[in-house]
C-alpha cells in the first residue's frame, strides 16, 4: 500500500464511511477505504487526511517525556492538596490557639502581679526590720 493509496484519521471520533465501514481514530483507511474516503464530506473538512502520518525519529522520547512529567505533575498535585488540607486544619484550630495562649497570657500576667506584691510586702518588712 503506498502513501498516496490511504487516509488518517486525524479526529478524535472514529469515522464511518459510505459503505458502514469505519476508522478509528489515528488509524488509517484500507485501499477499499480510500476509495470511499476520496471526496467524503470527512475528507473535505479535515478528518481524513491523506497519507500516513508522519513521526519525528524521536517522537517516542518526547511521549515519554511527556508521560513522565505527567506522572510528576499528578504526584506534585497530590502533594499539594495534602499540604491543603493540613493548612486548612491548621487554620480551623487557629482560633483555638489563639483563645489558649490568650488564657495563657492572663494566667501568667496574674501569677507576675502576685510576685510584684509578694516582692514588695517582703521589701517592706525587710526595710521595717532595719
Amino acid at each position: 500500500m503506498s502513501s498516496k493509496k490511504i487516509y488518517t484519521n486525524v479526529s478524535a471520533n472514529p469515522v464511518v464511511l459510505s459503505d458502514g465501514s469505519s476508522v478509528q481514530p489515528g488509524e488509517q483507511t484500507t485501499e477499499e477505504q480510500f476509495e470511499l474516503a476520496k471526496g467524503s464530506l470527512w475528507a473535505e473538512h479535515g478528518l481524513l487526511v491523506a497519507g500516513a502520518p508522519e513521526q519525528p525519529a524521536d517522537a517516542d522520547a518526547d511521549r515519554q517525556a511527556l508521560i513522565d512529567e505527567n506522572e510528576q505533575l499528578k504526584k506534585d498535585v497530590f502533594a499539594y492538596q495534602e499540604q491543603l488540607k493540613d493548612l486548612a486544619s491548621q487554620i480551623k484550630d487557629g482560633p483555638q490557639q489563639v483563645k489558649d495562649l490568650q488564657d495563657k497570657l492572663i494566667q501568667e500576667q496574674a501569677r507576675s502581679s502576685k510576685l510584684e506584691g509578694e516582692l514588695k510586702d517582703a521589701q517592706a518588712k525587710l526595710a521595717a526590720k532595719k
